[in-house]
């Protein structure tokens, strides 16, 4: 999965692509890019907080995955906000 961007820049520069212009389009999409990410990060926490945990471990595992999700969203929405100048 982490290798089909690494692909795509590969292509992108095999046709002639510059550096200047794919940090032009990285910096135009940062904003899309992290929302997508804490979309996810949410849809991860919702869908582990709302299973079944049986044991102490699938508990506390959880929890702390839990923990990530929302602290990584919390993360990523401040970027967001001082990227746009909110």
């Amino acid at each position: 999965m982490f290798i089909i961007p690494l692909v795509g820049v590969f292509v992108a520069a095999f046709f002639g692509v510059t550096s200047e212009r794919m940090a032009l389009v990285t910096k135009k999409r940062t904003g899309g890019q992290a929302f997508t990410a804490v979309l996810s990060l949410l849809g991860l926490f919702f869908s582990i907080s709302l299973k079944h945990h049986e044991t102490a471990y699938e508990r506390e595992l959880c929890c702390r995955l839990c923990a990530f999700a929302a602290y990584s969203s919390a993360v990523l929405i401040c970027t967001i906000s001082t990227e746009r100048g909110i």
